[in-house]
Parts: C-alpha cells; structure tokens; sequence
C-alpha cells in the first residue's frame, strides 16, 4: 500500500509540474539584519489600577482624568489610543492582556524620550516600542521562468536520496484533518487560489479556515470577538508608510489578501490541498478525490495578515500586529502557529506568546538566515520549535541560521508552493523559494498531522514528538552537530508510521570528500556550491568558462573537517558580472580534484 501511494504521489507530483503554467523561481537572496521600531508609536502596559481609566479607542485632544498621564499625552502630542487586544479580560491560567494600550504621538520628540517619561509613571506598568523585522527569505526581485526537472518537484516531501520528511508514508497514514487549524501569521494569503481556497472560490474554501461564528458581509460582529465580518481571518496592517505600489497598508479590515507572495506560499507549504490534480501537495492537506474539483479536507489554515512589502523589495511585519494576531488565533482555536520572520520583545509580543501558549497554541518559528548562532526573540524562547534549514543533500541550507537553540531541522531550499504574483495578481502562481520561511512551515505541517492523528496531545505534546521523532543528521554536518536541533522533521515517524530504511551511500554519508552539484542550476544571479571534507583540508576551488579560462576563485585556503558551502554570484575575479553560458567548478584538495558543470541564464 504505501509502494503503491508512493509512486501515485510521485505521478501526481509530476502532473502538477505539467499543470502549473504560471510558475517562478525566486532567488535566494539575504534579508537585512538588525531591529527597526515605528517612529511614532509605542505600547503601554497600564497597571490594573489604572488600565479602567484609559480608553480603548480615542482620538484626538485625550483625556484619561490620570494627571501624570494627562501631561505627558499634552507634552508629547499624543493624538489616539486604542486597545491592543480588544476585549481582552484577565483570567487564571493566561496573561493579563487588558492593560495594553497602543498610543500615537506626533513623532516630534525622539521615541527613546517618550517611551522614558511614560515609564516614569506611577500609573504604568511597562513601555515598549514596536519593532520591525524581515520575513526570512527573499523577496522577490528577479521573476525567472524555470522548466527543469529540479526544483519543480517536491523533492522535501519524497526524493530518492530520501533526504525528504517522508511525506508519501505520512499520507497513507494520515493527511492531515479539517478539526486541525494553523495560523499563518505573514504578509497575507491567496486565500483564493484554487490550491488553497478550491476550485470555485468562495462557494468552496478548500483548506482556508472560516470563521464558523460569523456571518460574512451583514457588517455585524456576530460573533463577539471585536472584530467586524472577520470570516476567514483579519488584517492588521494600517499606518505603515513606504510600501510597495498597488498594496493595501492603511486600513485594518476583513481581508487578509497577499500581495508579495512570502504568505502565500508559506500557507501552500502547510496545507494545499493534496490529490486534485492541480499544483502542488501540502503537508497536510488532506486527500481530494484525485480530480480539479476536490473538496478540502486537510488541516485549515487560518489567513493573519500582520506583514507587508516594502517599496525596495524587502517584506516586514510589525510586532504590535504579531501580538494582536497572537492574541487573535489564540481566541478563535488555531492549533498551531507559523511565523517566518524575525522577532523581539516590543509592543506586548512576549505577553501574547505566553497568553496563546496558555490557550495550547504551538509556535513554530524560523531560526533565521544570516548563517550564525544569534538568535531572535523567539529563538531563546523554549516553549517556541525553532526550525533550520537543509537542503536536498541533507546539509544545513548555507543561509541558514543554526544554534544549540534550534529545536529541528527541515527542507529549506528549492521549495516549490503556491504564490501570489503581484504583477500579475488575476492568476494563480507556484513558486520555488528558498530560506527558513519555507522549512518553519514544513514543520508546522508535520505538527498538524501529528495533532491530526493524536487529537489530545497539547501543543508540548506536538513539541516533544517533533523532536523526538526527527531524523538525525549531524553525521553529515559535523562542522553543525548539535546545533541543528535534534534533526530533520520526519511526518511519518512522527504520526507513528515506520519510513523505508534510508539506503547509505558515499553521498549521503560522505567517506572521502565530496563536491555536490550547485543549486539552483541554471541560475540567475547567484548559486550556492557544496563541498563535504572528511578531514582538516586545505582545497582549492575555482570557477572556469567553456574554454577553460579561469573566471573566479571561491575558495583557495585550510578548512575544518565537515560541510561547507560558498556562493558564486555570477561575477568574475574583479567583481564584473559574466556572460550567460556554461560553466565549471573544479574542486582540488591534495590529489584529488572533482569537476562540476553550472549553467547561468539571464
């Protein structure tokens, strides 16, 4: 049986590369480092004594009949204060979230001033800014059309090196259920795409969460939770200045829609729906009926939009929008949480994490792609999974953040999953991304089946079978052991299924080095090149044309036993870009050298 589901995914897989008409390949690219804060806002903890007296909405000349409070609103030209978390009620066993206050100012006096006076106050409890982090992938910036047979295949769900989560053995076991919710907490969804939403959205909502309480269009808040017509989720993102043409970054409402893509596929990775004969699988999408028409019966994913696209390219999100969304998927049942972002501890976001934790939400979050040890916000929380990323070979991903911090590893690199193409915003896209924004969604996957098949684990329970569960892999990332989590998400170990043995061979355990093929080949502008050394090596290894002339050193010194990975950015030894065209990389340590050929296409 499992044979037998194996290769109908397999065929269905290489349906959906035949399908998927409109597709892109994003390339990888850094995202900025270090935390920015909204110039002209902050958030108040007031102290329970006090909290009564402020408003949960106003605007304007803001009286609270607080004296200290008073002044400083006068001082600072404070023109609105609204409630962070509407309704919010203190309650044993949860945060106390009623207290916090978002306040504007006019934005004449330096933020660090403002925030010191208001903490000065008998009244207030605690102030913090509101920080601004990057999603943790690229953004795309060069839309290229790729035929390949790779990346256009799932290859982390089921690969013949079987360096994959081994999806195919989970499904027979367990595709994921409809009682199971996952917030996608970024930039937004395509809730509409056929892949996602169904064929015939909104008459079918395929594996997009609907809010079963509320009544869609009648401009009541029918079920009570402060939030108008929010009938598949909200959007926060309003008073955010610089963002890319065309989107909507002015008014919260009840349309959570995409626009840079990140999203999107991130909810894709999760739960698309599975055998419909269309895209892509989803990790836990259910099982359709094998036609276009399936209806979605996997687990749903709840549509939170709290990020945006700048002008320049890069995507954000505010934490003020995180700890309301938070707040937000706590209340309305989501299971799990996915956050490909960077975080910190501003505007109430360690409050809201603890208060969905205390409502069983589990986290899962990216440990980031700046290639080092340092860790975010979420990343030194433990009750968080913080996730890297490998890529095909196994390897840790070369962007990929990694730590003793991290809790597991999965696939992160060449991730085909539905997108949103803004400049071509009526129809549906699949895109390949690279970054932990792809591999945190994966594992919040791999999470929903494990909910969907042990309905009573609590989200430490989902916790600890991740990672107890996982695929080891610091044999082949030595240079890493330890600092990978406790390895490579497996699905079907994880709902209690027994995977094929993973056959060894030189390449999946390296005995003497190794050079791997580049990816992604052919590529445009960058590629990242693999090499395994068994021991401390001193290599060279360099960049040649077609006519055998050398274009570019990549490496040429001593290096530690392990995995290691450079880029070549398509530019030759005086920093000059080249010609579209073949190319090799030769590899040489002592006497032994390997060559391997690369394609860039522009």
């Amino acid at each position: 049986m499992r044979k037998a589901l194996s290769l109908l995914i397999s065929l269905l897989l290489v349906a959906a590369t035949v399908m998927a008409d409109n597709t892109i390949y994003v390339p990888f690219e850094g995202t900025p480092d270090g935390t920015q804060y909204v110039p002209d806002q902050f958030v108040v903890k007031f102290k329970s004594t006090s909290s009564s007296r402020i408003p949960i909405a106003a605007k304007g000349n803001i009286v609270t009949g607080l004296p200290d409070i008073d002044v400083l609103n006068q001082r600072f030209g404070v023109v609105a204060i609204e409630e962070e978390f509407p309704g919010a009620q203190a309650e044993a066993g949860a945060p106390d979230l009623s207290g916090y206050r978002i306040v504007t100012y006019n934005g004449s006096r330096p933020l660090e001033e403002v925030i010191s006076a208001y903490a000065a106050c008998p009244q207030v409890e605690s102030v913090e800014p509101i920080g601004i982090h990057p999603f943790y992938d690229a953004v795309p910036n060069d839309y290229y059309f790729s035929g390949q047979a790779y990346p256009w295949y799932q290859w982390g769900y089921a690969d013949n090196t079987d360096n994959d989560i081994d999806g195919p053995c989970a499904w027979g076991i367990n595709p994921g259920n409809p009682n199971v919710t996952v917030a996608v907490l970024d930039g937004g969804v395509r809730y509409y795409h056929k892949d996602l939403g169904g064929a015939a959205w909104p008459t079918t909502s395929g594996n997009i969460w609907i809010n079963p309480g509320e009544i869609k269009g009648n401009g009541i808040d029918d079920d009570g939770n402060g939030f108008i017509d929010d009938w598949m989720g909200w959007d926060w993102v309003t008073g955010v200045k610089g963002c890319k043409k065309g989107e909507d970054c002015s008014t919260p409402d009840n349309d959570p829609a995409d626009f840079g893509g990140h999203g999107s596929h991130c909810a894709g990775i999760v739960a698309a729906m599975t055998n419909n004969n269309r895209g892509v699988a989803g990790t836990a999408g259910g099982w359709g009926d094998g036609t276009i028409n399936a209806v979605g019966n996997g687990a749903k994913v709840m549509c939170l939009r709290i990020g945006w696209l700048s002008s320049g390219g890069t995507g954000y999100v505010r934490m003020d929008f995180a700890a309301q969304a938070f707040y937000y998927a706590a209340n309305m049942g989501a299971n799990i949480a996915s956050c490909s972002w960077g975080s910190s501890n501003t505007s109430g976001m360690g409050a809201a994490i603890d208060y969905a934790i205390s409502k069983g939400v589990l986290v899962v979050h990216a440990a980031g792609n700046s290639n080092n040890e340092t860790a975010d916000y979420l990343g030194t929380r433990t009750d968080v999974v913080n996730v890297a990323a490998t890529d095909s070979s196994d390897l840790k991903a070369s962007f990929s953040s990694y730590g003793t911090w991290v809790d597991v590893s999965a696939p992160g690199v060449d991730i085909a999953s539905t997108y949103h193409n803004y400049s071509d915003p009526t129809n549906d896209y699949y895109a390949v991304m690279s970054g932990t924004s792809m591999a945190t969604p994966m594992v919040a996957g791999v999470a929903a089946l494990i909910k969907s098949q042990f309905p009573s684990y609590s989200w430490l329970d989902i916790h600890n079978r991740l990672e107890s569960t996982a695929d080891n892999i610091d044999v082949l990332n030595p240079t890493y052991a330890g600092k990978l989590g406790t390895g490579r998400v497996n699905a079907c170990r994880a709902i209690g299924g027994t995977p094929a043995p993973k056959e060894m061979s030189l390449h999946s355990i390296p005995m003497e080095f190794a050079l791997y093929q580049n990816y992604p080949n052919p590529f445009n502008p960058g590629t990242s090149i693999s090499f395994y050394l068994p021991e401390h090596s001193k290599i060279n290894l360099t960049v040649y044309n077609i006519l055998g002339e050398k274009v570019k050193t990549l490496a040429d010194g001593e290096f530690e036993a392990g995995s290691h990975a450079v880029t070549w950015d398509g530019t030759n030894q005086a920093g000059a870009g080249v010609a579209s065209g073949i190319y090799f990389y030769k590899m040489t340590a002592g006497d032994k050298s390997v060559t391997k050929k690369m394609s860039l296409l522009k």
